[in-house]
């Protein structure tokens, strides 16, 4: 639909019924389904800038079908008329319409000269449309039929009706196919996949821990409230399948929960289940080399402790002079990481020296100008 209001003519659910008239009626070079879809984007149906109450043809096209020594005349008709303005109440909430009726129909034309042709209606179905500016369908009501063809030696038939309302772009815009978390090295991998996108802007990762693990004496229940750790980008509109993952670099031993929060273009947004993961403390003590090294101007150093501790991590220059106190605080077993920043030093081999407890170990780092 174009920013005019004009919606072109398409087979789309008409097919449906267009294919059980095939499956009743059948000729040897033609079929209902065919024709029609030879049609498809011709005419324009909904035209918002029509009077209300006017009526207008879509289209009317006359053809003859021959099948074995039988030539049929018909006419295929589409008609619309302009009905007034409504207001329609969805789950999105209320929306101005515009109301159209359109009907779908096939006749007989009979022509006997001199006469001028008879048309003889066979089949037409009434379709109720309202549709709001910027939106596609709100609502489509298309109501059962029965259909007498027994003037042309047909046994009466139904077609099903159909009601058709918008469906929410914004309360489900993502279908998630799966949602994990492995814990491993001291870090959290978290992956997800969704089947679906609409109007999908990002997902923001939350989590939230026990206040302290079973294993060190809590009751593993109590939770903090829901902290943000990250983000990761959508893929907007989009029917096909997505994967994404996320590292959470920021834990320390106990049991954890996580969820995403869908948010769209609007601000909108929707929690999905939670997962639960369990983070084991170290078996060992550990002090890793500094990342990158040799480094400018600042540099990662990550390490491990066992058990609750006073942690202190200090740097030195080669003369034994303390130069930073990156860490001087107790902490509970995990794995952390701390930057150092060289503020000012001159190029040359620098240490960093973890004490934990009776643990005490030294590693070098140099810094290139």
């Amino acid at each position: 639909m174009g920013t005019d209001g004009y919606e072109y003519f398409a087979v789309g659910i008409l097919g449906e019924f267009l294919a059980s008239i095939d499956s009743i009626i059948t000729f040897d070079n033609f079929t209902f389904v065919d024709f029609f879809t030879s049609l498809q984007n011709w005419y324009s149906v909904y035209r918002f800038a029509s009077a209300v109450n006017q009526e207008y043809t879509i289209f009317s096209i006359d053809t003859t079908i021959a099948n074995d020594s039988l030539n049929l005349p018909l006419r295929f008709e589409y008609l619309g008329k302009r009905l007034a303005d409504e207001t329609i109440t969805t789950q999105l909430g209320p929306f101005t319409c515009k109301k159209f009726f359109i009907q779908q129909g096939v006749s007989i034309v009979l022509i006997i000269p001199p006469f001028p042709p008879i048309i003889q209606p066979l089949v037409f179905v009434d379709d109720t449309v309202w549709i709001a500016e910027g939106n596609w369908i709100v609502q489509d009501i298309m109501p059962t039929i029965q259909v007498d063809l027994s003037s042309v030696g047909i046994d009466p038939f139904f077609i099903p009706g159909l009601v058709r309302e918008i469906i929410d772009p914004v309360l489900i815009p993502v279908e998630l196919l799966s949602f994990s978390a492995v814990s491993e090295a001291g870090i959290v991998k978290l992956a997800w996949s969704t089947a679906t996108e609409t109007n999908n802007s990002r997902f923001q990762i939350e989590r939230t821990t026990p206040q302290s693990p079973p294993w060190q004496g809590g009751e593993g229940e109590a939770r903090d409230g829901w902290k943000k750790i990250g983000f990761v980008n959508g893929s907007g509109t989009t029917t096909e399948t997505r994967d994404y993952s996320y590292i959470d670099r920021t834990v320390n031993a106990g049991t954890y929960f996580y969820r995403l929060k869908q948010i769209d273009f609007n601000g909108q947004y929707e929690y999905s289940d939670e997962i639960e993961v369990v983070v084991y403390a170290p078996l060992t003590f550990r002090l890793g080399q500094n990342y990158p090294n040799p480094f400018n101007p600042s540099t990662t150093i990550k390490y491990a402790i066992s058990s609750k501790q006073f942690v202190s991590i200090k740097v030195y220059d080669v003369l034994g002079n303390e130069i930073a106190t990156l860490v001087n605080e107790e902490k509970p077993a995990g794995v952390y990481q701390v930057e150092f920043n060289e503020i000012g030093l001159p190029s040359g081999t620098y240490f960093y020296r973890l004490q934990a407890g009776a643990y005490i170990q030294t590693k070098k780092m140099l810094l290139i100008k």
